[in-house]
């Protein structure tokens, strides 16, 4: 799937997200939610408002490798 945030794409498995269902991608990706969830016309999802790329990419490592390290650019 492509998440854009903050004009960024980010092509991710969903599998990523539901194997952490307490969270609130693992829900938006649940079998439930995916079918409530609405592409855009590129067939896209635009996720996160108002949340940088750096930051997405940060919370991308609890998913991948269970710890958030903070960009040096965020206070």
């Amino acid at each position: 799937v492509t998440l854009v945030v903050d004009e960024t794409r980010f092509v991710i498995d969903p599998q990523l997200f539901r194997a952490h269902t307490n969270t609130m991608l693992g829900r938006m990706f649940s079998s439930s939610w995916e079918t409530s969830l609405i592409p855009n016309q590129r067939g896209e999802y635009e996720i996160a408002n108002g949340i940088s790329a750096t930051i997405f990419r940060a919370l991308l490592d609890f998913y991948s490798i269970g710890t958030i390290r903070c960009p040096p650019s965020v206070s």
